[in-house]
């Protein structure tokens, strides 16, 4: 459904007034990835990763300097108007709705702009209005609306033409709890009628949709994996531990034992089932002054990630 090979791409940046500099900036390096129909994935990276640009590429609105970018066989920015009758698109940041009309009168453009039948039409419409509970305000301007409201109808508004492709872009940012957890129940219902492809910062939401997750770090990707074995690397915890005597006493086994100082150690990659056992056997065999537990989930992967700059 979506390929991308070896795929790159480059922003100049102009910078002075008078003696200008020109700077070029590695979006994306060397980017190898293939979505299959029906997968829910989650793309997750920090700020500057990379992850705008790479849907934009795949929406056609950007061309990559090198590589190929296939989205049903085609070329995006080649074929964006074909394409886009068959993808379905929120930004969190940038409602598509225009903020003078009200969601309803949106609602019926976008039946005539996608051509869609008058019964699958509404039948579309009243279902997803349920399922999003927007009846309540679609007769009124979008600029009256809270920024939940929006997004629901936004989403409505990318579901009515039958799209297989879903990509949403921080869909629940600065949601209310009510509003996010009627958006995750719609969407935890169209994984199974349609490839997702989901981005946002708040990572208990991508761990709890998805079912694959592509990380990217300064414009690579850097993990690609399926939930049953990144959900293997977050059952793991991390002890920081510093102790009065100079040399820790303590059987490894196979964790992973770093030295920061004399006094200061790092024991990773402890199974959670085993945590008491180990301090336990921390505390009888060393005068313990400091100590921190740190879970390993998608967010401690990113730091980690970040902190030694992959």
């Amino acid at each position: 459904m979506i390929i991308l090979e070896n795929v790159n791409k480059q922003y100049t940046i102009k910078s002075g007034f008078i003696h200008k500099n020109i700077q070029t900036v590695d979006a994306l390096k060397h980017i190898n990835l293939t979505i299959d129909k029906g997968e829910t994935i989650g793309l997750i990276g920090l700020n500057g990763a990379g992850k705008s640009t790479l849907l934009k590429l795949i929406l056609g609105i950007l061309t990559p300097n090198d590589g190929s970018v296939k989205l049903f066989g085609k070329t995006p920015v080649d074929h964006r108007k074909l394409l886009m009758k068959d993808v379905g698109v929120v930004f969190g940041q940038r409602p598509q709705l225009r903020w003078d009309v009200s969601p309803k009168d949106a609602y019926d453009l976008n039946k005539e702009i996608y051509k869609i039948d008058t019964e699958q039409y509404q039948k579309n419409l009243h279902y997803y209005a349920d399922k999003l509970r927007v009846k309540d305000f679609w007769d009124r301007p979008v600029r009256t609306l809270s920024l939940g409201q929006k997004m629901r109808a936004d989403l409505l508004a990318a579901l009515l033409h039958n799209p297989s492709l879903l990509i949403l872009d921080e869909p629940t940012i600065g949601m209310d709890v009510v509003s996010r957890n009627v958006m995750l129940e719609l969407i935890k219902e169209l994984k199974q009628q349609v490839t997702i492809l989901f981005t946002s910062h708040n990572l208990s939401d991508v761990y709890e949709l998805c079912d694959r997750f592509v990380i990217l770090n300064h414009g690579q990707v850097v993990i690609d994996e399926k939930k049953s074995v990144i959900s293997q690397r977050i059952g793991f915890v991390s002890i920081q531990v510093t102790i009065a005597e100079s040399t820790l006493n303590f059987e490894p086994a196979n964790f992973s034992i770093t030295k920061a100082n004399d006094y200061e150690y790092k024991i990773e990659d402890i199974p959670k089932e085993q945590l008491k056992e180990v301090l336990n056997d921390l505390y009888e065999r060393n005068t313990i002054e400091e100590l921190s537990i740190q879970n390993n989930n998608l967010e401690a992967i990113l730091n980690q990630l970040e902190g030694a700059n992959v």
